[in-house]
């Protein structure tokens, strides 16, 4: 996959969207909605032991305790502002808290969740139509205007 020419700077905020490829759905349940939701929850925190596939597979009380632990610390990637999530594509608007918190977070996300997909669709192949597209907010009216759109 390409690698992005623009480096997307700390504390600056970002309108994040993406689709599936060829505009295909890439939801196809309720439950698959809900899998990319508890994804977006976890890998926005920074200091993720590891993937979120092996967090499911620890104990409850284990899995419970790590997730308020870590949610305690508050150490965060990305600030999510304003969010939705569409039958072929996604949009968020992001506040980028750590350096490449944007970045490391789409990575872990989309890979995780086209995983996710691939297995349960039984499927192969790429899920998300190219990298995500990152465009900066530089006005007051521009994030009224592009959180308006995403509602």
């Amino acid at each position: 996959m390409p690698y992005r020419d623009e480096i997307l700077a700390p504390e600056e905020i970002y309108h994040i969207f993406n689709r599936g490829v060829a505009a295909l759905p890439i939801y196809l349940t309720s439950r698959s909605y809900l899998r990319f939701l508890d994804l977006v929850d976890y890998y926005r925190l920074s200091n993720t032991p590891f993937s979120f596939s092996k967090l499911l597979s620890l104990p409850r009380e284990e899995r419970e305790n790590l997730l308020a632990r870590l949610r305690k610390e508050n150490a965060i990637h990305i600030e999510i502002l304003v969010f939705c999530l569409m039958p072929n594509h996604f949009h968020f608007l992001l506040k980028q808290i750590t350096d490449n918190g944007i970045s490391t977070f789409m990575r872990n996300l989309q890979n995780s969740y086209a995983k996710y997909f691939n297995i349960k669709n039984e499927r192969a192949g790429p899920l998300f139509q190219s990298m995500f597209k990152a465009v900066r907010i530089e006005t007051d009216e521009q994030l009224l205007h592009v959180s308006r759109y995403i509602h």
